[in-house]
């Protein structure tokens, strides 16, 4: 049997907001940030077809001042709320825009017998300087559904009563003598029938179900066909032709009311009551439904209320008996362990929520179950209701960490104990975690009304260099810190002594713990006018605590210069600020100045050699001049090997050791006498060679070795008067110059550099022994490092042809044709100054383009490669 029937009569109840009608004056013409809106509503009671005239229309239609409203920018910019229409159109400007405005009373997730709910909404344009006018029509947004007996119905039982649920919310009931409709959310709706019989026994139905839509009035009518006195009677329950096909009728013989309903049991839980929890809980024992159908389950409902916060993968409601792959997974997902009711449903099953409850986020949930039997009877509703307030967590650290250190404690006050075993701590900007060593629980003493539990966490972190890192507590499945705060570091005191060279500044670490004079060196940078030196440019000592910094310019005044440990952005020392050494040049180092004194026996002629005869009664005397230039600005021991003073004016006792030619320095290793012998003559009558060939032995000569240096030197009957050394207020690092050396019996040349402070004492030196090259090239020394804050007064350079640790200096004296002077008959000859054989000599070194060097050697340097200076 189908029933159904259309009504075509329409009442509507419409209102208009006056403030918001058409034609007012419009204040905005002028404005160009944006526009107004003005709404007019009307509601419209009219439903769907029904079989009766009075099923037409809703019972409660709302005016429209009772409206609430809501507009939203569709780019997400604009999103707000108005509880009556008035206080919407009081509104005077809204930004450009596309807009969607919606009109609303009630809720759809409120249900009842008084609780319509009614909504409109549309699409509008907000534009500048203008004024829209908007009217909307709300319509009934959910469903009205009434029950209704006849009276056959009636006269079988002493009393009954109807329940409907829809999906996700709780049953509305319909008591026996209800005629109200009462409005549903537009879903699926069950139908429960509680009945009594004449015996009094009572059982409860689950008969049929449908699915509801918006703007529809469901009539559902119960009645009974055949008779209890022949056991035939059943259950008629007839709905409208296009909610289902045909009347849904079920036996009411005694084994309906006799046999045991369906039931669910609560286990570690208590009906009905309350379960507060906070966000991520670990219930106690495993709170689950036991459910049992003597005569076979057919459904088995899990339903979570619709204004839970919990948006599970199954939705809102769940059927367990024999459910789809999907659902199962669904369920699974949700945590809810579900036993006997998947596969092969028979009369017994366990839905198990201990893990579905621990992901319930805050807010308030109702989980409910019912059961129904093969015979639709169905149990009582089971319902846990749960209310998962938020925790609060608020961390501080107990005390400030030290540099570099690696434990901290932090004090965590919160709201609920979970927390203490479950908080995890991570630092830093690339979240590490910290780990926990130690917990202490000071709630007793410390706790407060709103914070009762607090703890003290020894952490082990990761090494804190930062000023401040972010230290974050998280707690449950969020991804997100549910509280923070800074870890703040000691960082250990020093200071900063500087010694600023020409192209370099020594720095030195002065801590006030002198433990950790390695550790602050190492993590020491440096800031110069705001920007971090470059590492290449800098050397680091970390035993002395000595740091040099390189690339500077010479004679520059550095300010600004600041010192933090391992970043820029921590705390910084400054220091005054300073000026480097000028990059002082070697005086007359490429000998291009020629001094006016000259080297020349004052200018006196010297016999060359010993006389020489070639007849019988005459003697022969060869005869020369010694006239050498020195370089302006360096010294030598010419004074002592070419004494003015000798009293034999011979080529073989007066020899000069160093002089300039071709404007290079020679430097050689000579003999010499200041009282040499008279070497008599040499030759006869027969004689045909026209040079003197007797010569002085060693035992007869003075070995001295050649010497070019900085300072003064003078020599006379009472001795030597050296000085070594010129004032010099520089300190270089290297001497470099070109050489060549040509050595007797395989001696070694020796060049060296002496810088000396006011007090004499010497701070720095090198010394290069210089092996046998007929080629030009260029050496370097490498002076020693200067001691921390020793400046230099007095330089001290200079050459030797012969090392000064060879004690016995070699020399060669010629003999026989090698005194041959060249000419080709006898007589007294003169040769040109400087031009002849008769003298000792042995190693003999020339030096050129000597340079001091301030910039540091490759060996210095922490990398190969040189930085930029800093300017």
């Amino acid at each position: 049997m189908k029933h159904y029937a259309l009504n075509a009569t329409f009442l509507v109840a419409s209102a208009c907001i006056l403030g918001g009608c058409a034609g007012d004056d419009n204040p905005w013409q002028s404005s160009t940030d944006g526009g107004s809106l003005r709404l007019s509503l009307s509601a419209d009671g009219n439903i769907a077809a029904s079989t009766r005239a009075d099923d037409t229309k809703a019972t409660i239609i709302p005016a429209a001042a009772d409206f609430g409203v809501s507009l939203s920018r569709t780019d997400g910019s604009f999103n707000k709320k108005w509880n009556l229409l008035e206080e919407f159109n009081k509104e005077e400007l809204f930004p450009i825009g596309e807009y969607k405005i919606e009109a609303f009373y009630g809720d759809r997730d409120v249900e009842g017998f008084e609780n319509p709910w009614f909504y409109a909404s549309d699409n509008v344009a907000v534009t500048a300087g203008d004024q829209k006018n908007v009217s909307l029509t709300a319509t009934l947004a959910n469903s009205m559904v009434s029950i209704r007996y006849t009276d056959e119905f009636k006269s079988n039982f002493t009393s009954y009563s109807a329940a409907i649920r829809s999906t996700g919310h709780d049953y509305v009931v319909f008591a026996q003598n209800e005629d109200r409709p009462a409005y549903m959310a537009p879903t699926q709706i069950e139908l429960n029938l509680t009945l009594t019989n004449a015996a009094g026994k009572k059982v409860t139905l689950q008969p049929a179900g449908f699915r509801a839509e918006a703007r529809r009035h469901y009539i559902v009518k119960i009645g009974v066909n055949g008779a209890s006195s022949t056991g035939n009677l059943t259950l008629d329950v007839q709905f409208e032709e296009d909610v289902v096909s045909e009347t849904v009728e079920v036996p009411l013989g005694d084994e309906l009311f006799e046999a045991p309903a369906p039931s669910v049991v609560a286990k570690d839980f208590t009906d009905g009551e309350t379960m507060s929890a906070f966000e991520s809980f670990t219930p106690q024992g495993n709170p689950r439904y036991e459910v049992y159908a003597f005569g076979g389950l057919k459904e088995v409902v899990l339903t979570l209320n619709q204004s839970s916060t919990y948006h599970s993968p199954f939705g809102s409601e769940v059927q367990l008996v024999g459910a789809s792959a999907i659902d199962q997974a669904n369920v699974t997902a949700s945590g809810i362990e579900v036993t006997g009711l998947f596969r092969n449903p028979d009369k017994m099953g366990i839905v198990a929520l201990k893990n579905f409850l621990a992901k319930l986020p805050i807010g308030s949930h109702t989980v409910t179950l019912v059961a129904k039997d093969v015979q639709t009877r169905v149990s009582e509703p089971v319902t846990l209701h749960v209310v998962v307030s938020a925790v609060d967590i608020r961390i501080e650290p107990v005390a400030n960490m030290e540099y570099r250190g690696t434990e901290g404690e932090i004090y965590l006050s919160t709201n609920s104990p979970d927390v203490r075993d479950r908080v995890a701590f991570k630092v830093t900007v690339d979240e590490r975690d910290a780990e926990i060593l130690e917990i202490t629980d000071l709630s007793s003493a410390e706790g407060t009304a709103t914070l009762p539990y607090k703890y003290k966490y020894k952490v082990k972190t990761p090494e804190l260099r930062l000023e401040s890192s972010p230290l974050k507590a998280y707690y449950g499945s969020s991804a997100d810190p549910r509280a923070e705060t800074r870890l703040v570091v000691d960082f250990p005191k020093y200071d900063i002594l500087v010694d600023p060279f020409a192209k370099k500044v020594k720095l030195k670490v002065v801590p006030e713990d002198a433990s950790k004079l390695s550790q602050i060196t190492s993590d020491i940078v440096i800031i110069s006018n705001g920007r971090q030196v470059d590492e290449n440019r800098v050397q680091k000592n970390l035993t002395t605590g000595i740091i040099n910094v390189f690339d500077l310019t010479e004679s520059t005044t550095y300010s600004n210069v600041e010192f933090a440990l391992s970043n820029a952005s921590n705390p910084r020392t400054a220091i005054p600020a300073f000026t480097t050494e000028s990059a002082t040049i070697v005086p007359n180092g490429d000998f291009s100045v020629e001094s006016d004194q000259r080297v020349n026996f004052g200018n006196r002629t010297i016999q060359v050699g010993s006389k020489y005869r070639n007849t019988v009664f005459t003697d022969y005397t060869i005869s020369s001049s010694i006239d050498r230039g020195m370089p302006s600005g360096w010294s030598s021991i010419n004074a002592k090997t070419c004494f003015d003073g000798a009293s034999n004016a011979n080529s073989w006792y007066v020899v000069p050791s160093t002089f300039l030619e071709n404007g290079r320095v020679i430097v050689r290793t000579v003999g010499y006498s200041h009282n040499g012998k008279d070497l008599g003559v040499s030759g006869n009558a027969a004689n045909f060679t026209y040079y003197g060939t007797n010569y002085p032995e060693k035992a007869d000569l003075n070995i001295a070795i050649g010497e070019l240096f900085l300072g003064s030197y003078a020599f006379d009957s009472n001795g030597e008067q050296r000085v070594d050394g010129v004032s010099f207020t520089s300190r270089p690092l290297t001497l470099s110059f070109q050489y060549r050396y040509t050595p007797c019996n395989n001696e070694n040349a020796e060049a060296y550099i002496k810088v000396l402070n006011s007090s004499g004492k010497e701070i720095s030196q090198g010394v290069l022994r210089m092996e046998a090259t007929s080629e030009m090239k260029t050496a370097t020394v490498v002076l020693d490092i200067y001691e921390f804050g020793e400046n230099a007064s007095l330089l001290q350079l200079g050459f030797k042809s012969t090392s000064s640790s060879i004690r016995v200096p070699e020399i060669n004296i010629p003999t026989g044709s090698a005194l041959d002077e060249g000419f080709d008959s006898r007589g007294d000859k003169t040769k040109p100054a400087n031009d002849y054989k008769a003298f000792a000599m042995g190693s003999e070194l020339v030096i050129d383009d000597v340079k001091l060097g301030y910039d540091p050697p490759a060996t210095m340097r922490p990398v190969a490669k040189k930085s930029k200076s800093i300017k």
